[in-house]
């Protein structure tokens, strides 16, 4: 059964990809879908004589923001690490998903990518958003990230011994409904033997092409979680589609960069996502701002000048990443010098950067209606974007 039109009206309209804002500007929804975009007259014109009408004078109109890393099936508390066992041993991990991904989704966020979940419970709960019986984000999902035996993020159920078992699990995967594959392959801040060891690999480079080859035979995308130098150079050798982190990092304490891998990551398209929200606050508390640009935050324009599509993540679900703050992340971006381009990156860039730009990432017919509404100009201040008026998604209010 088809809904009502809805026109969503009287708020300046910043349509994305590459299109300039229309003042009075409306979108009018029908059935999950964008049907029109232009001024106020011109989409009311276009709607249906009982269409629903919402007003929002004093807003931005602009397509739902799109986080590409979160792990929701992590609190984002102070232990998460503790806290996902005891979702386990109660019961609760799936109350835990849906209760994040409602944070998110109230926060503007209509699209993100999970980048490892535990025991199913995402792809469990994006059925069910699927089949209506909840409101939710739109989540890519990657199943348990592929590790070694007690390997980083060997909490979340992925470990893998041996190249069969990379061929069964990738497989297995793509069987589940999964758009991304994604391993670890560095040491990280998982707990276990492997914690803050991030310039040590897991896989061999052999192990990462097996991985990404058998992933793209199936139709998935990769990510490689790394920290590694090493692993960078492993990844892109293979030929994955997202490095997340890219620290470089080549020994204890000592960060390096590649140019050469990094202009291969352009002229591949290989994007980079580079996770950043409360962190950066914490780093620059702990290191001072120019010690903590220098250390972690200049690769991200160093990698921009290079030609490298860069995808923002809010991390949400580790230590200290709560859900529902994504304007954290593209917060730093802001700091970086990327301005008004901040929200275009967190966009239209994203949806291309994981292959969705058909369905979503910008306000225009045929997409489908996933747009924010918030009060004031989020171009200006980004801080506007915590001031969320309404949420829709596939052409469903939720907020």
């Amino acid at each position: 059964m088809s809904s009502p039109d809805h026109v969503v009206a009287g708020a300046v309209v910043r349509p994305g990809a590459g299109r300039p804002e229309i003042r009075d500007g409306a979108v009018l929804v029908r059935d999950g879908h964008i049907v029109a975009v232009g001024t106020t007259a011109e989409v009311a014109a276009q709607a249906s004589t009982d269409a629903r009408r919402t007003d929002l004078p004093g807003c931005t109109i602009m397509p739902g923001l799109i986080d590409g890393a979160v792990r929701l099936s992590l609190s984002g508390g102070p232990t998460p690490y503790d806290d996902l066992p005891r979702d386990r041993h109660a019961g609760t991990l799936h109350e835990r998903v849906a209760t994040n991904a409602e944070q998110v989704l109230r926060s503007g966020v209509t699209t993100v990518r999970d980048v490892g979940e535990a025991d199913g419970a995402v792809l469990r709960y994006r059925r069910e958003v699927e089949h209506g019986g909840l409101a939710g984000p739109r989540i890519l999902c990657s199943g348990a990230p592929l590790t070694i035996p007690g390997g980083d993020g060997a909490l979340l159920g992925g470990e893998v011994d041996g190249d069969e078992a990379l061929r069964e699990a990738v497989g297995e995967r793509a069987a589940s409904g999964a758009e991304f594959v994604t391993y670890h392959d560095s040491g990280g801040y998982f707990p276990g033997e492997w914690h803050r060891r991030g310039w040590t690999t897991h896989f061999t480079p052999d192990q990462c092409s097996l991985i990404a080859d058998r992933a793209h035979e199936d139709g998935l995308r990769v990510s490689a979680h790394t920290y590694a130098a090493d692993g960078a150079r492993h990844a892109v050798a293979a030929g994955v589609d997202v490095v997340d982190h890219l620290v470089w990092m080549e020994a204890e304490g000592r960060f390096g960069r590649d140019p050469d891998v990094a202009e291969l990551m352009a002229e591949r398209g290989i994007v980079a996502c580079l996770p950043s929200a409360s962190n950066r606050r914490h780093m620059v508390e702990r290191h001072g701002e120019q010690a903590a640009y220098d250390r972690w935050y200049s690769r991200y324009t160093w990698l921009d000048g290079l030609g490298v599509q860069l995808l923002i993540g809010s991390n949400a679900g580790v230590t200290t990443s709560p859900f529902g703050d994504y304007v954290s992340a593209l917060e730093t971006y802001d700091w970086l010098g990327f301005g008004e381009r901040t929200l275009d990156i967190a966009t239209g860039d994203a949806a291309r950067a994981l292959g969705i730009d058909a369905v979503t990432g910008a306000l225009a017919p045929g997409l489908s209606a996933d747009l924010v509404a918030v009060h004031g100009d989020p171009a200006a201040d980004l801080g506007c974007l915590r001031s969320v008026r309404l949420v829709m998604a596939r052409g469903d209010v939720v907020v």
